[in-house]
Parts: structure tokens; C-alpha cells; sequence
């Protein structure tokens, strides 16, 4: 079983909504896509931390199409100062789909090859420090050295060999 673990630092953003129009001046449909103000430099954030790990390992990613693939998500949201103290986790945006969906995208390529690899998702969210995504993936393939420690916040969880609900 080969491990990447590494966080990434910011304000997660969600991938937005797509819908078809038609084109006013050819009349064709246009796919338009409604992604939130930050959506690009948040996933190439995720992408080049990907890429640092990955190049810690002797593994020629991405990884074969037919290669399963888990990843789990664990969201850290920076908790408003007017929330009741009485609130346990995060109910309002951004939507848990649509950040994951985002960081989905942007490890294609480098990670795996297509995001249908993956067959095993679990995506958390809920407040602390510092914000932003701990990401682990698993996968099945050659060994290759273990990666560098990284020092993950208090909400990721050490995933052992069996998935836990």
C-alpha cells in the first residue's frame, strides 16, 4: 500500500456550479461554469503540494488508470467570531462536494490519471488551525519509500489498513 499525506495552507474554495447556455451570436451551447473568486489559485495550490510529495517518492506518478485509488479529506474552516459557542461543526458553506470536487480536479494528472480511480471517499470538515485540507491517498502499486513526515493539524487522523466510520 503506497501512502501520500501532505496539507495544504488556505481557505478552501469550492468548484461552483456548471450550466449550458446558448451562445447569443453563433447560437451554439456553451457549457459556463459558476466557480467562486479564488477557485484557480486554491487548486493550484493543491497541485503543487501534490507535486512536492510526490517527488519525494521513487513512484512514476500518475498513477495507471487501472489503479484503485482512496483519498480522505479532512477540511479545516476558519470558525466565525459571531458563531454560538453551542455549535459544533460547520452548516453553512462551502458546500463539502463542491471543495471536494475541487481538490479532486486539480490531483488529477498528477496524482492519478482520471478521478474516476477513485473508489474509496471520505471528506470531513469542521473548524480549527490552521485552515485548509489534510489530504490522504492511498493506493495499491509499487512500494516507494515512505513520505516525509509532515506535521498535519489536529483534526487529521492517522488512517490505518481498515476504514472507520
Amino acid at each position: 500500500m503506497t501512502r501520500l499525506r501532505f496539507f495544504v495552507h488556505g481557505r478552501a474554495r469550492g468548484q461552483g456550479s456548471k450550466r449550458v447556455i446558448t451562445h447569443r451570436h453563433t447560437g451554439k451551447p456553451a457549457l459556463i461554469e459558476s466557480a467562486g473568486a479564488g477557485l484557480r489559485a486554491w487548486r493550484e495550490d493543491v497541485k503543487a503540494q501534490a507535486l512536492r510529495t510526490r517527488n519525494g517518492c521513487a513512484y512514476a506518478f500518475p498513477v495507471p488508470r487501472d489503479t484503485p485509488v482512496s483519498v480522505y479529506l479532512d477540511f479545516i474552516l476558519q470558525r466565525p467570531a459571531s458563531m454560538p459557542k453551542g455549535r459544533v461543526g460547520p452548516t453553512t458553506k462551502p458546500d463539502i462536494d463542491k471543495v471536494t470536487r475541487a481538490c479532486l480536479d486539480a490531483l488529477t494528472g498528477v496524482i492519478y490519471t482520471d478521478d474516476a480511480q477513485v473508489i474509496e471517499l471520505v471528506a470531513t470538515k469542521d473548524y480549527g488551525t490552521p485552515i485548509g485540507v489534510a489530504i490522504d491517498i492511498e493506493f495499491t502499486e509499487t512500494p516507494c519509500p515512505p513520505t516525509p513526515s509532515t506535521p498535519m493539524p489536529r483534526r487529521a487522523r492517522s488512517r490505518g489498513t481498515a476504514a472507520t466510520a
